[in-house]
């Protein structure tokens, strides 16, 4: 609990973050939360493709957003689901 409290007061140069990528509009956008470490946004992201997929059926579809986890130097990396 008081980690997570603790990743919300980080700085944002030195915090992972989410992206959500809208796959049929194309776009992306930052999620809410900043986490110190990869693994904390790891699990985050895991915990939004779960959603999403309860959401978005990837067998009924085809087609699921994806989440991407950002490291504090800005480079992207696809979360898959496990």
């Amino acid at each position: 609990m008081l980690g997570a409290l603790f990743d919300a007061l980080l700085p944002p140069k030195t915090a992972w973050t989410l992206l959500y990528s809208d796959t049929f509009a194309r776009e992306s956008y930052p999620m809410a939360g900043r986490y110190r470490t990869r693994e904390r946004a790891l699990k985050a992201a895991r915990r939004e493709l779960r959603r999403i997929e309860k959401a978005q059926p990837t067998h009924s579809s085809g087609i699921q957003d994806r989440i991407y986890i950002v490291s504090p130097d800005l480079k992207p990396e696809l979360v898959k689901p496990r």
